[in-house]
């Protein structure tokens, strides 16, 4: 260590040996060390999910993060290493963890193709009408007939016709699971099609269910594990904090319960409001069950909060581990309700099988910067669709004072005509308009009855129409689209601008590339993308602080012994700046070339 290395040769080390240079003694040292088997088991999601989130605006920022999260990097690439060499299993999933989500993602398309294709006879009982026997295709259509003259047959009696319309069973959806049974049991034989199509579909429901119990339970290990070591690391921080400050107390802060109390009040009054003002409420229970859904999750979440980063005794860090893998840790939440969907679309309703598509969210960056481009302006697009329900409520609520006649709901009733019928209160308004004024995209004329010409009502309609139309379909509905538009632009800008920094800028020493390539630097020297992947790689600094952690410090060499104390003091000083062993060899030729020159 501490010798400096040719820039011709310092490439033929071995893979078990890193290199990384380090500022010491006023010169820039290229450090040899050994590498250990554990770093293999750094994923590339974590690196990616790193660079991805470190604020790169400076070199000094950027290495301070990464030197923050050496910690949380060599805990995970110890983990990983254990549990892999515990288990053959687990090592092989690790290896081909994205390779096995693709896998499973294929599997629910072919459920959901099995879906869109298999006859609608094999997921029902038997049809009503005739009308729904017809879709059913010619061969099931039959199979049906027979079924159903076979029963008429049988309990049929003096009155053939009374038997016949009583022999007709309901129409009902089957699950996967009971349509299985419906075939084993031979009351109504499947075809050859009906039993290939479930056949797949049965396996791969089997198949995709096993590979998330799976991934959860490897995930689960994995995550789990560094989240509790992270609690308790930020957990000796807060309790560090607290002794400075005179006590735990005084790192709670009780005031993160009133947006509770405030959110409670505010639903038992509308919950009581209904009640009162409802002519068929429903039983008290319901209430206090549609209270307790709806206080619950911000229950929950503002018990976190307010526990923060010091858990008080092993209930609350039991809870800190199970909220935070539940909520903050995407991991659990996002598989478990695609596990729970696959479950419920074989053995409930198929139609839950179609949400474990959303998986894709998870495996193409491209459609989480979708979704991240409406999660980001969340809060604006909140505020604008609450104005959207305060503007629904004003022209309902002066329509129906002013211009009553409009305000007719058209409808079917049950003899096949059209009737029309007024508003029966002001809220049916407001949902009415709610809906059809989404729909419509503002256009009131389009579901309101239009006034006749010479009305008292004329004039004042089209002041509404007008009023409306220019205020939600197109004030509102432009606000919304802006909002999402700089969503997107605001995510592509910052995509580029990282991408060109981590391109063009050295993570390490902040070197960029036309200062780099200005220099002029000969064939044997390192060329820019050299010096990025292998000269000042940032993820061999963590390797070596990795290397540090697990040596004796009694051992260090003398520059090793310097770099501990200044990552324990969290000086940057040994990281090199705007400089490196190649540029560092070529300025002393340089100078050598000139006082050869000179005597010369």
């Amino acid at each position: 260590a501490g010798s400096s290395l040719e820039a011709s040769t310092r490439y033929e080390a071995s893979d078990l040996v890193g290199i990384i240079e380090i500022a010491w003694r006023g010169k820039v040292e290229c450090v040899c060390f050994p590498l250990t088997f554990q770093i293999a088991y750094l994923s590339s999601d974590t690196k990616d999910q790193f660079l991805e989130e470190v604020d790169l605006v400076t070199t000094n920022k950027r290495m301070k993060t990464l030197i923050e999260h050496a910690d949380r990097f060599i805990s995970e690439m110890d983990l990983i290493y254990d549990k892999a060499e515990q288990s053959r299993v687990y090592r092989w999933l690790q290896s081909r963890l994205s390779a096995f989500k693709t896998g499973l993602y294929g599997l629910v398309m072919v459920i959901n193709l099995c879906i869109l294709m298999m006859p609608r006879s094999l997921l029902t009982t038997l049809p009503e009408t005739d009308e729904e026997l017809g879709e059913l295709g010619a061969e099931a259509a039959v199979r049906r007939l027979a079924k159903i003259i076979k029963k008429n047959k049988g309990g049929a009696g003096d009155d053939g016709a009374g038997a016949e319309e009583e022999a007709l069973p309901e129409y009902e959806h089957l699950s996967f699971a009971q349509a299985i049974i419906r075939g084993i049991s031979g009351d109504d034989p499947l075809s050859r099609a009906e039993q290939i199509s479930l056949s797949v579909v049965t396996t791969s429901a089997v198949l995709v269910v096993a590979g998330y119990v799976v991934l959860i339970g490897v995930l689960g290990i994995t995550e789990v594990a560094l989240l509790i070591e992270d609690i308790d690391k930020r957990a000796d921080g807060s309790w560090e904090g607290a002794q400075a400050q005179g006590g735990a107390q005084a790192r709670r802060d009780r005031s993160v319960w009133n947006g509770w109390h405030l959110w409670n009040l505010t639903c038992s009054a509308v919950l009581v409001l209904h009640g009162v003002n409802t002519d068929v409420a429903p039983h008290l229970g319901v209430y206090a069950l549609a209270l307790a859904a709806l206080s619950l999750p911000v229950l929950l979440g503002t018990l976190r909060e307010s526990i923060g980063d010091f858990p008080q005794g092993p209930r609350e860090r039991k809870y800190l581990v199970v909220y935070d893998a539940v909520v903050r840790r995407n991991f659990l939440r996002n598989h478990a309700f695609f596990l729970a969907c696959c479950v419920l679309g074989f053995f409930y309703r198929v139609e839950f099988f179609t949400l474990a598509l959303l998986d894709v969210i998870n495996l193409s960056p491209v459609i989480r910067d979708i979704v991240k481009a409406v999660a980001e302006p969340a809060y604006p697009l909140i505020l604008s669709f609450y104005i959207y329900i305060i503007s629904v409520i004003i022209f309902a609520v002066f329509g129906m004072n002013y211009i009553g006649e409009s305000y007719k709901i058209s409808y079917t009733d049950k003899y096949g005509g059209m009737n029309e019928r007024m508003c029966g209160s002001k809220m049916s308004c407001v949902l009415y308009i709610f809906f059809n004024g989404l729909s419509d995209v503002g256009n009131l004329k389009g579901f309101l009855k239009s006034p006749s010409t010479g009305s008292p009502e004329y004039p004042a309609r089209i002041l509404m129409d007008s009023l409306f139309f220019i205020w939600v379909g197109i004030v509102l509905v432009n606000v919304v689209t802006g909002l999402m538009v700089d969503g997107f632009s605001a995510i592509r800008q910052a995509a580029e601008s990282r991408i060109n920094t981590l391109q063009n800028d050295c993570f390490v020493c902040g070197l960029d590339r036309a200062s780099y390539e200005d220099i002029g630097l000969g064939p044997s020297y390192p060329s820019f993308e050299e010096h990025l992947e292998k000269d000042h790689d940032p993820w061999t600094y963590v390797y070596y602080l990795a290397y540090l952690k697990a040596k004796d410090p009694t051992e260090d060499s003398g520059i090793e012994s310097y770099v501990r104390a200044q990552v324990e003091e969290g000086n940057l000083e040994w990281i090199p700046k705007g400089t490196s062993c190649a540029l560092q060899d070529n300025a002393a030729k340089k100078a050598r070339r000139a006082r050869e020159d000179s005597k010369g």
